[in-house]
């Protein structure tokens, strides 16, 4: 074995593997060979879900992102429902580009997951940074893996950050449209429905179906008093329910 040995001086004796203690004398290790950030681009291409007006990047992280020495290719009007104009990336070091130029940057910066024809955009072992959900799109995660695409999915702070709760009174197209809204934006949602029929298309949707013992309640209503009614709203609000 190569290096030299330094002996301890110890009042009492210990493990015999702390009697030595080795140092190397060899010459340090080579850094890992890597690509300088000079040499990579980075790419924003604009949202076009429904609805979507958020940015991957904005033009604070640009400029930053340019200090570093990476070059940022921003998609024409990608920050302009979230109010950056296209005047506001250039000023921070970007470059507005074509959606097809933008994505064939380096490595790609999205928030949501993306669609078919934004796949076949990417460039082959790319690299992209987005909301993936694997879990599902399997699909998706399938046909970036055929591309050779390194895909890291961003995550939320589920573990430190609670979730925030939602409740859904009636699973009708409106009350299921507000669920499905809902579980996107990463909530813990509970339906409920005097139907139990709508209980299958609410746990489609990942939110949970609850269900109510409505004797248990006992309020006024035009019967009068002590006649068993419906649930009233404060009682499912507040949490007063039995989850079957």
């Amino acid at each position: 074995m190569s290096g030299s040995v330094r002996l301890l001086c110890i009042r009492k004796p210990l493990q015999r593997s702390w009697h030595y203690r080795l140092s190397s004398s060899s010459a340090t290790a080579p850094p890992t060979p890597g690509i300088p950030y000079s040499k990579l681009s980075v790419g924003i291409p604009k949202e076009i879900w429904e609805n979507e007006k958020r940015v991957a990047v904005v033009p604070a992280v640009v400029s930053k992102l340019v200090k570093k020495g990476f070059s940022v290719n921003i998609e024409e009007n990608a920050g302009a429902l979230a109010n950056f104009p296209n005047k506001s990336y250039e000023e921070a070091g970007a470059k507005v580009t074509s959606l097809k130029d933008t994505f064939q940057s380096d490595i790609i910066l999205k928030v949501r997951p993306l669609i078919d024809n934004e796949v076949q955009s990417v460039r082959p072992e790319g690299t992209l940074i987005s909301f993936l959900y694997p879990a599902q799109n399997q699909e998706l995660i399938k046909k970036l893996a055929d591309k050779n695409v390194n895909a890291f999915g961003q995550m939320t702070a589920a573990g430190r950050v609670p979730p925030c709760r939602v409740l859904v009174v009636g699973g009708g197209v409106a009350g299921l449209a507000a669920a499905a809204q809902a579980r996107c934006m990463g909530a813990a949602v509970r339906a409920f429905d005097t139907r139990p029929a709508v209980r299958e298309q609410i746990e489609s949707l990942g939110a949970q179906f609850i269900t109510m013992d409505m004797k248990r309640w006992v309020y006024p209503n035009p019967s009068g008093w002590g006649a068993a009614s419906t649930l009233p709203l404060a009682a499912i609000a507040n949490g007063n329910f039995q989850i079957k």
